[in-house]
């Protein structure tokens, strides 16, 4: 078991070539060390599939960890520190492998500060709501009382454990609250990736600044 995590690490690196296609030079080399690789598929997916990123962390036979990141949901929310803006949405870790893995997901407590000059930072909560495949096509991904538990948790980090068996899935939420500078549009994607064993959020489509990763736990095969 040790060996398949430590192969799965020397893959990870081509997969920052996130929604471009993987890197050709760095997937041969990464080949040439091991059998495993990762890609990020975006091509084929539409909001009407309400699926915006694949990321597949493979080996040769199908043995691995899929991550899927779904389009967002959302507008505007009343929260404790004034009115932000929200956005829904929802991750599915599906494990290909033998063997059982441990999905350790968490948020800080504090905001995640994206330009401290124009007051531009974000929050990150993971409510406790089930989520299941027959809600993706529902209003609000089926998520209720959004406010009254963004209400509750503001000021919370955010957890969520779970062990995932061979061939099984977790399909969970993800709610962002942002609060923007006059000039930004906002995040409009998101996304949780692997790199080695550690989970990274990936924020992306803000006006004036870079893509931003927020370390966000890991996923460990169990012995």
């Amino acid at each position: 078991m040790k060996k398949y995590i430590l192969l799965l690490l020397l893959a990870i690196p081509s997969f920052y070539a996130c929604g471009q296609g993987t890197n050709n030079a760095t997937a041969k080399t990464a080949a040439s060390k091991t059998k495993y690789k990762s890609e990020i598929k975006t091509e084929g997916f539409s909001r009407d599939s309400y699926l915006h990123t694949e990321a597949s962390y493979l080996d040769t036979t199908g043995k691995g960890i899929i991550i899927q990141n779904s389009y967002p949901r959302g507008g505007p929310i009343n929260t404790p520190d004034g009115k932000y803006g929200h956005a829904l949405f929802w991750s599915r870790v599906i494990n290909k492998a033998d063997t059982p893995i441990a999905l350790n997901l968490h948020f800080p407590a504090d905001s995640i500060v994206i330009d401290p000059a124009t007051h531009t930072y974000f929050k990150l909560l993971v409510p406790p709501d089930k989520m299941t495949p027959d809600k993706v096509s529902t209003f609000g991904f089926g998520l209720d009382y959004i406010e009254d538990f963004v209400a509750e948790n503001f000021y919370k980090p955010s957890y969520l454990q779970k062990t995932i068996k061979p061939n099984e899935d977790a399909m969970f939420y993800v709610i962002l609250l942002s609060h923007l500078a006059p000039t930004d549009r906002g995040v409009i994607r998101t996304g949780l990736f692997l790199d080695g064993q550690d989970l990274f959020y990936k924020l992306e489509g803000l006006n004036s600044q870079k893509d931003k990763f927020v370390p966000s736990g890991s996923i460990t095969f169990k012995d």
